[in-house]
């Protein structure tokens, strides 16, 4: 390829279609992305967790909004299951469980809303108790 080159030497050169995109797809899977990270020895932020700070107390803010952390861990099981233990999964259906339980949500739609209607069966009954356990208090 050049400013003087023909163009009897340019198709000579080409490989068809399919053989670049084969090509192309093999070599896709094996470029890499190196990243280079530098490190320094300095003080960055400093924390300090008070007993009465805004950490000492994580659960009343989750009590008012349920519905929001249904969604998240049903999003976990659906779309993320992936690259989660099934120790994780099931952690997450139990949460689910809970904070469909928390936020009033009925049996029917839960199941509707999950891809594994097996893995719900087996964290009901933790989900429930824990949702039940969450109303109680809220009530109170």
């Amino acid at each position: 390829y050049g400013p003087f080159a023909t163009s009897a030497s340019r198709s000579r050169l080409r490989l068809p279609r399919t053989t670049r995109l084969a090509l192309r797809a093999s070599l896709a899977g094996s470029v890499r992305i190196v990243y280079r990270f530098r490190y320094f020895n300095e003080v960055v932020q400093e924390y300090e967790q008070l007993p009465d700070g805004l950490t000492a107390r994580g659960t009343w803010r989750r009590r008012p909004n349920p519905m929001s952390f249904r969604l998240a861990f049903m999003e976990l099981i659906n779309l993320h299951r992936s690259y989660l233990t099934p120790a994780q999964l099931y952690t997450c259906a139990v949460m689910y469980v809970r904070y469909s339980i928390s936020g009033r949500v009925g049996a029917k739609r839960q199941l509707r809303d999950i891809d594994r209607p097996f893995l719900w069966a087996l964290a009901l009954p933790v989900g429930l108790f824990k949702g039940w356990k969450d109303r109680g208090r809220r009530n109170s």
